[in-house]
């Protein structure tokens, strides 16, 4: 039976950066939601599911929210 590990990593919206972001275990910052998961998957890590960890409302008209950070789960074979 195969054995597996699992990362979780979160992905944030970063207003000055415009773009998603995330920092590794070893502190490195990665830009650009593709690129975080070129990353990840060029080290053998496999996506699995992607949630919403946290929201931004702002009220305009009406409710308005957002995510601003998702929790990314992958798994690789030990």
């Amino acid at each position: 039976m195969d054995k597996w590990e699992y990362l979780t990593a979160p992905i944030s919206w970063d207003k000055d950066k415009k773009n998603w972001v995330t920092t590794t275990i070893d502190k490195t910052v990665i830009l650009g939601f593709s690129n975080i998961l070129n990353h990840y998957g060029e080290q053998g890590w496999e996506l699995v599911n992607l949630v919403g960890a946290a929201w931004n409302s702002a009220s305009f008209q009406g409710a308005y929210s957002s995510i601003d950070t998702y929790r990314a789960v992958f798994k690789r074979r030990k």
